[in-house]
């Protein structure tokens, strides 16, 4: 199956999954949303999205979305999909360059992700 996963700040991410649904005409499974709420601490994002995410295989495919590059809602979403094992069927989306709304430098966060770990496991 093939996931379509919205992170944001706030409610940013529910409030569009609430739309998708009244486009779509119900609830999809294929559709999960985590926003980063007032108060919570990045470790409770990180434990509410991992969750969100519990039912994703790795016969499944994600296309990750997020309201900004570089936050904690993204990075914490892209560092637990690469603990799950699952960041080889992940597609990010966002505006990284002019003209390029895919994100076609994932092989060098992965790279940076990897050496990240290395760091942390020493």
């Amino acid at each position: 199956m093939k996931y379509v996963v919205l992170v944001s700040h706030g409610t940013f991410a529910p409030g569009l999954h609430s739309v998708l649904k009244m486009l779509a005409g119900g609830e999809r499974e294929d559709v999960i949303s985590v926003g980063l709420e007032d108060g919570m601490s990045a470790d409770e994002f990180a434990e509410k999205f991992s969750n969100a995410i519990s039912k994703i295989t790795e016969d499944d495919e994600i296309i990750l979305l997020g309201d900004i590059v570089g936050g904690s809602p993204l990075t914490n979403a892209i560092e637990q999909v690469s603990n799950k094992g699952l960041i080889g069927q992940t597609s990010d989306l966002w505006w990284n360059e002019p003209g390029n709304g895919i994100d076609s430098n994932i092989n060098e966060r992965r790279r940076r992700h990897r050496h990240a770990k290395r760091q942390l496991d020493q």
